[in-house]
């Protein structure tokens, strides 16, 4: 595991507040010395994927796409220079 990460991309949005959360931990428990010391986070959050939940308990519509399609875009937002 890398001693220090220099961009990580996050797939939120399936839960705002879990994705509001989670962000937070991962700022809490980065260990840096400034605002410098920090890794690069690209964070896409998505609404629009369907309710995992639904999907497994009542058969709605799968996820997997939305999610494949956020994943790409991450993916190219992860690789290209801001």
């Amino acid at each position: 595991m890398p001693t220090r990460w220099k961009k990580i991309g996050i797939i939120g949005g399936l839960g705002p507040l879990a994705c509001a959360y989670f962000y937070t931990r991962l700022v809490g428990l980065t260990q840096a010395d400034s605002d410098s010391g920090h890794p690069e986070v690209i964070l896409l959050s998505s609404p629009d994927v369907p309710s995992r939940l639904a999907h497994l308990l009542e058969g709605g519509p799968s996820p997997v796409p939305a999610l494949q399609r956020v994943a790409k875009r991450l993916e190219r937002a992860v690789s290209t220079r801001l």
